[in-house]
């Protein structure tokens, strides 16, 4: 008997812990795609093309509800973004025509949260004045020490020093890479490494190690693994103990794009070297078809993968995460049905602080969708104790108090005008 409800236990704790995504609801006409949400769980922030879009979150029911849009004071139109982590600052690729040409301006915002309104204090091109290519992306380092602005069709990857307090940037330093380009990127949580993903056969997976003072990369590492030297590699997702980087790929001579991967990489922590450890190989019996973006919560125990070509196909693939060993488990497909999940053009994913929502942002269809997911984990919380740092005692003199009786203490008594001691016996 003990053996049966032991085993009804473990099927039971089985299908619990694989529960599906439950749907809550859909937010129209307010997404480009970007979202991101803030540090405290308190707000959501969406792109329109020409607003910043402001959203309290329900902790409850984990609902939207539109507070503030903050129109573009110009023409030039909103892209890409990123909130410093202590939510004070937020940092917007913005692009227009110049000069015939399509370019990207960084501006930087500071947030009133008290009336939802953003005050330009930086706006930034490139620094041969040029202004950034259209496809830039900007990205912050995990204690917001950098911000980097990348192009999928470009050679440079410019870092950017920010002051944590102004939340103002300084030009640190431009990486080139000749006849590659930026795809993606991602950083070690200590911000020693950073992982770029790009289009160069020959470069599909390239560790760079940061020099922290001056924001230089040194590139140390160059990774294929030989049975995938076909594959480029486009996107990157660390796990949040930064023990694994999954990177997905496409081969460049397959006919159609249904021969995406996705590969595990396993990380050392201290050489920021990576290996491969292992790859997802059910893509096409799991129905799985061209994947373009994956995304990871922050118990990284959830992992998230969206598919979107042309009419065809909008979905998103959901798995189950082994932190210990970097393994995936599909247990959920969420395909667009235009009414309880709109995710044409799915784009980007946000989560609440305790990961039980999921805000899946669609430029498509100009939607974001509220999902609830039942086996949301906390987020992981680095637990290691960094290595406490010996510092040498000085060396105390030890002195032999004698005493003395009282009828023979001498007092000491000292002149403040010239400094000068005088002894008397006292009585």
């Amino acid at each position: 008997m003990k053996k049966f409800i032991g085993t009804l236990l473990l099927v039971l704790f089985h299908f619990s812990s694989n529960a599906q995504l439950k749907y809550v609801n859909v937010v129209t006409g307010n997404s480009v795609g970007e979202c991101k949400t803030t540090t405290s769980g308190k707000h959501l922030i969406s792109l329109q093309f020409h607003d910043i879009i402001v959203y309290e979150m329900n902790a409850t029911s984990g609902l939207l509800t539109k507070k503030k849009t903050f129109p573009n004071p110009d023409d030039q139109e909103f892209s890409f973004m990123n909130l410093s982590p202590d939510d004070q600052f937020l940092y917007v690729r913005s692009h227009a025509k110049k000069n015939g040409q399509m370019l990207a301006v960084l501006r930087v915002y500071k947030i009133n949260w008290s009336t939802f309104d953003f005050k330009l204090i930086q706006s930034i091109d490139n620094q041969d004045g040029k202004g950034f290519e259209f496809n830039a992306d900007v990205k912050i380092s995990p204690k917001g020490s950098f911000v980097f602005i990348s192009s999928e069709n470009a050679t440079e990857l410019y870092v950017y020093k920010r002051n944590n307090a102004t939340g103002m940037l300084t030009f640190a330093s431009k990486k080139v890479v000749p006849q590659s380009h930026f795809t993606e990127f991602t950083m070690s949580n200590d911000e020693r490494f950073l992982y770029g993903a790009s289009f160069n056969l020959y470069k599909a997976l390239v560790v760079y190690q940061m020099d922290k003072q001056s924001g230089n990369l040194n590139e140390i590492q160059q990774f294929i693994h030989p049975s995938y030297k076909d594959y480029t590699s486009e996107k990157l997702v660390i796990s949040p103990n930064n023990k694994f980087i999954y990177g997905i790929g496409t081969d460049v001579y397959a006919s159609d794009q249904d021969q995406t991967q996705i590969t595990i990489y396993e990380r050392d922590p201290n050489t920021g070297l990576i290996s491969y450890k292992t790859h997802y190989s059910n893509l096409k019996s799991d129905g799985i078809n061209n994947i373009c973006f994956i995304y990871m919560d922050g118990s990284g125990e959830t992992f998230y993968a969206f598919s979107s070509l042309g009419n065809e196909i909008h979905a998103v693939y959901v798995f189950k995460a082994n932190p210990s060993d970097g393994s995936l488990t599909k247990i959920q497909t969420i395909n667009d049905s235009g009414t309880t999940s709109k995710l044409r053009g799915i784009y980007e994913i946000a989560f609440s602080t305790n990961n039980k929502f999921v805000y899946l942002s669609a430029a498509r269809d100009n939607a974001i969708t509220v999902m609830q997911n039942p086996n949301a984990k906390p987020s992981y919380v680095n637990t290691e104790v960094a290595p406490k740092e010996i510092v040498e005692e000085p060396e105390v003199e030890v002195i032999e108090v004698v005493e003395t009786p009282n009828d023979n203490i001498e007092t000491v008594e000292t002149n403040n005008s010239n400094g000068r001691s005088s002894n008397s016996n006292g009585s």
